[in-house]
Formats: C-alpha cells, sequence, structure tokens
C-alpha cells in the first residue's frame, strides 16, 4: 500500500450569471435570465501516480434556472482521478 503524500483542502465554487436573453424557435424570450451562486470544500491528494480530488457544490440564490425552483437549492458532488 502506498503512503499518501500532502493532503491540500480548500474552497471552490462557480458564479453563474446569463448575460443575454434565450432564443426559442426564432423568437427572444421573455427576459428573464438566470443567475446562481455555488460554493464548497475541495480535498486534493496524490496516491501513487494518480491525483485525487473530491469536491461538494452547494448552489444556492439561484434565480430563474430551469432545474431548480426560484431561491431553493441544489447539491453536486465530484469525484476525479488524473494519471501523470
Amino acid at each position: 500500500m502506498r503512503k499518501l503524500k500532502a493532503v491540500s483542502a480548500g474552497l471552490n465554487g462557480y458564479f453563474y450569471r446569463q448575460t443575454t436573453a434565450y432564443l426559442q424557435n426564432g423568437m427572444v424570450g421573455d427576459g428573464n435570465r438566470g443567475r446562481v451562486i455555488a460554493n464548497g470544500p475541495q480535498v486534493r491528494t496524490h496516491v501513487g501516480r494518480y491525483l485525487l480530488v473530491a469536491k461538494f457544490q452547494k448552489e444556492m440564490l439561484a434565480q430563474n434556472r430551469a432545474d431548480i425552483t426560484a431561491g431553493s437549492s441544489s447539491e453536486s458532488r465530484w469525484a476525479t482521478a488524473v494519471t501523470r
């Protein structure tokens, strides 16, 4: 079994703001534009020749998003392994 090298922890996130109206069937939509903020913790480490990354993000203050109700939130979990 290989030893873990240094473990890093930090914060990650994103801010999304739709800057233009959408088009549907060649017509401009009703002018509603989506926006959301997301953030959460991230941890990464090296195991052998692999870089392992795990993150959690929670969206908040969402407006005009198709996948969630206005004012509610959704969560994302990510795990990534990259080889050298």
